[in-house]
């Protein structure tokens, strides 16, 4: 099975989205892997509007792609439930991966504290990765989520 992997070299705007978007809507049934965060957008057409998208993949343009959000991803639940109803998206369209990190409201803090120093979005994309390489007992992943069991379960 062919596989094609998207990859920015310049950390941002490179127009990875653009690029996700153009190639999997020549494909039939794509499966899109996001390994990100919310801490930055990619745009996309869908049903001809201009369309950032911080959480859910940009392949969500093509509507029979499949989306997952990958274990090395950090999502916000707030973020990425704002776009799946504003996309009307099936839940049998999106897998959110159970050991996915969670951005808490600590980890936006500590980004916009450091602000200065770190050019951070601040939003708590980094922090949160950072818990999770760190693997601390209190680390909530997906899989704690209520919220996300409801909608995606």
């Amino acid at each position: 099975m062919p596989c094609a992997i998207v990859v920015g070299g310049q950390y941002g705007s490179e127009g990875k989205g653009k690029v996700v978007s153009l190639y999997c809507s020549s494909l039939d049934k794509p499966w899109i892997v996001r390994c990100g965060g919310p801490n930055s957008g990619h745009t996309t057409s869908i049903n001809g509007k201009e369309t950032i998208l911080r959480q859910v993949p940009a392949g969500a343009s093509n509507p029979e792609a499949m989306l997952l959000l990958a274990a090395g991803c950090a999502v916000d639940v707030d973020v990425l439930l704002q776009e799946v109803n504003m996309l009307s998206l099936p839940r049998e369209r999106i897998i959110v991966d159970p050991r996915v990190v969670l951005i808490q409201d600590s980890d936006r803090k500590e980004e916009v504290e450091a602000s200065e120093k770190i050019g951070s979005t601040g939003s708590g994309t980094g922090a949160a990765l950072i818990r999770r390489m760190t693997r601390p007992h209190n680390i909530r992943l997906a899989k704690d989520s209520a919220r996300l069991q409801k909608q995606f379960a």
